[in-house]
Parts: structure tokens; C-alpha cells; sequence
């Protein structure tokens, strides 16, 4: 660990391209030390190997040497498999559990990509590192979180086969867990909002952008701030969950007309909260959506989404804040790019600031 430590700290403070050198030398002096680690029966479950792998691969994420995301993912794959290996209840305090926490996140968010549950979604893993600790608001938004990526598949999924009764009654039955867990994360947000007087705020802006115009005007003038930086990553996150989610309602509905479930009266919501959960007419599942802001949020997440990202490039938080925002900017783009409307102007402003991420200390940006 102590080579991987010494290869990030390196790269960190080399601002003048002087100390590269030797950040990779650390950096691969830290991959032989690890191999050796991992050789050994008794290191190979170490903590210290674990965060060594993990310290590797962010490494990769913020340098990138080889310009690909390949080195990246075999890390994060690397500590995934080493993850397994030791079990939940290995993960309950100290590094060990710290790293582990790392490593949440980072399989949310390859989830979207890969469109799988991921094991981590498991009661073993949501509840066995806790067992002697409560869970943070934080850790709670990102167990609804780890939800997400299996609903996308089922949302594929259900998209995807020919509209007969049985096919429209599961993409039904996935709605209806969209909406049981749209509504968790809105209570969620009902608690997490009084933890502090004012969770966010807007400022005018100080960036610029090549997308603002004399006609058309800043495409973002307001940029938000936040009572502290550990705020400002939670709501950033949150409004990508939120983004997700009323994306995918908005898509999975839009494809289930009513002219086609007319022969589907109810079916069990087996996902919904237990006092939802008596059988469901298909008009009560349009009545939702059709009377709420679903159409809208997906849109308006992902504006706020872009809204944040200056906050994350302020001098102190170095390279760290940039490698917090791409993926919520990759997110917004993904969803923005799949909508009927024209969003060229916001894609072009997306793109613009992943080519500020890379300079700001996220080189795998440049080969997203």
C-alpha cells in the first residue's frame, strides 16, 4: 500500500509535469508489490492489500498512463473479486470498512454500464458491514442507489419483447417498482434536507462556456453551492439517482399505452411499500405517473446536476472534486441524449466540461 499511497501523492502535488516520471515509477513498483501480496495466502486478505488495489485503480482513473480504461477496470475488478473473497462481515470498521465504501459507489455506477444487480445489492452486503455501526444518510441514498441497475435491466428487458399480456405485465410489475423506489428516495430526501439549514444555494456563476451566446445567453448562470463539500457529493448524487429513476418511469410508461394493457385490469405489486401492496389497476399506475412531475424531473435533476459541477473545480478540492462529477456528467448525458428533445446545446456544454474534468486531475475523462 505504502507505493500505491506514495504514486497518488506524487501525481497529486507534480503540477509541472516534473515529478511524472516518478509517479509512474512508484506506481508500477506499487503493482509488483501488490502481485507479491496477492501470491501470498495470508497477505492476500489483508486490508492493506485490498486498499492497495483500490489506491491502484484510482491511480488509473486519475493519470490514465496507457489512455485506456482497460488497466482502470481490472483494478476495480481486482478488488471486487478480493471484496468476495473476505466476506461482508470483514468490512466492518476501520480501512477495511472505509474501503469497502469506496468500492460501493464505484459498483453503482459500473452497474448502469454493465445493466446487472450487482452482488453488493445483496442483504449480506447491505447490512453485514454494519453490524456493529447505524448507517449514515450517505450510505442510505446509495443502498436505493445499488437498487437502480437491476431495474435498468428489467427496464431493457421489458422494452425490448413483443407487447403481448405477459410481456406488458412485467414491464407493469417493473413500474411499479420504479415508483416504490422513487418513493424511498423521496423520503430519503425528507430527512436528509432538515440535517442542515440549507442544503444548497444559488450563486451567479463565474464560469464560462463556448455554448453561451449573445443570442441564446449562458446556458447555466446560476451555479449552486453547498454548506460543505461531503453535502454538495450527496446531493450530487441524489439528483443522479433521481435523474435515473424518473428517466426510466418516463421511458417504461411512455412504451405501455393504454390501448394495449386494456386486457391487464390489476396484477400484485409485489414491489410496492406494504400498504400499496394489494393488486394494482393499470389505472392507478397511469393515474400516477400521468399527475406527476416525472416528465419534468429527469430534465431538471440533470440541470441541477450541471449546476453543481463548478462547485467541485474550487482550487481545494484538487483533482478530487473532478473525479466526483464525471460520473454524474456521464449520467446526464446518457439520459439527455435518449430524449426526444433537443438537448445539442447541453451535450456540447457536457462535453466541454469532461475536457475540464481531465485537466483537473481525472485523466480517464479523456477516454469516456
Amino acid at each position: 500500500m505504502e507505493y500505491a499511497i506514495l504514486a497518488l501523492s506524487t501525481a497529486a502535488f507534480d503540477e509541472d509535469g516534473a515529478l511524472g516520471g516518478q509517479s509512474l515509477k512508484l506506481y508500477t513498483r506499487g503493482l509488483y508489490e501488490l502481485q507479491k501480496a496477492i501470491d501470498d495466502p495470508k497477505m492476500r486478505l489483508d486490508d492493506q492489500t485490498l486498499a492497495a488495489c483500490v489506491l491502484l485503480g484510482m491511480f488509473e482513473f486519475s493519470e490514465c498512463p496507457g489512455r485506456t480504461v482497460s488497466a482502470y477496470m481490472r483494478h476495480y475488478q481486482g478488488a471486487m473479486a478480493l471484496l468476495q473473497l473476505r466476506g461482508p462481515k470483514q468490512h466492518i470498521g476501520g480501512l477495511a470498512h472505509d474501503v469497502f465504501q469506496v468500492l460501493r459507489m464505484h459498483t453503482a455506477f459500473q452497474g448502469l454500464g454493465q445493466g446487472l444487480a450487482s452482488q453488493l445489492a445483496k442483504s449480506a452486503w447491505m447490512e453485514g458491514p454494519w453490524i456493529s455501526k447505524s448507517k449514515t444518510m450517505h450510505d442510505l441514498l446509495v443502498d436505493i442507489f445499488l437498487q437502480v441497475p437491476g431495474l435498468l435491466s428489467e427496464v431493457r428487458a421489458a422494452t425490448s419483447l413483443q407487447p403481448r399480456q405477459s410481456s406488458l405485465t412485467t414491464g407493469l410489475k417493473t413500474l411499479s417498482a420504479l415508483l416504490a423506489l422513487n418513493s424511498q428516495l423521496n423520503e430519503w430526501f425528507e430527512s436528509y434536507q432538515y440535517t442542515y439549514p440549507t442544503i444548497y444555494w444559488p450563486q451567479l456563476s463565474a464560469a464560462s462556456s463556448s455554448t453561451d451566446s449573445e443570442e441564446l445567453g449562458r446556458l447555466y448562470p446560476v451555479s449552486f453551492h453547498f454548506p460543505s463539500y461531503y453535502v454538495a457529493e450527496t446531493m450530487i448524487l441524489y439528483w443522479t439517482v433521481q435523474t435515473l429513476i424518473h428517466a426510466s418511469i418516463c421511458s417504461l410508461s411512455s412504451r405501455l399505452p393504454s390501448s394495449e394493457t386494456k386486457g391487464i385490469t390489476t396484477f400484485e405489486g409485489d414491489n410496492l411499500p406494504a400498504k400499496d401492496n394489494d393488486d394494482m389497476s393499470l389505472a392507478d399506475i397511469q393515474h400516477i405517473v400521468e399527475t406527476s412531475d416525472f416528465m419534468l424531473w429527469p430534465e431538471t435533476s440533470a440541470r441541477y446536476i450541471c449546476q453543481s459541477v463548478e462547485y467541485f473545480f474550487q482550487q481545494e478540492f484538487r483533482g478530487i472534486g473532478a473525479g466526483v462529477v464525471l460520473s454524474p456528467i456521464l449520467v446526464v448525458k446518457a439520459c439527455l441524449s435518449r430524449s426526444a428533445r433537443d438537448f445539442s446545446r447541453e451535450i456540447a456544454w457536457i462535453d466541454e466540461t469532461i475536457g475540464r474534468i481531465q485537466y483537473n486531475g481525472a485523466g480517464l475523462a479523456a477516454c469516456v
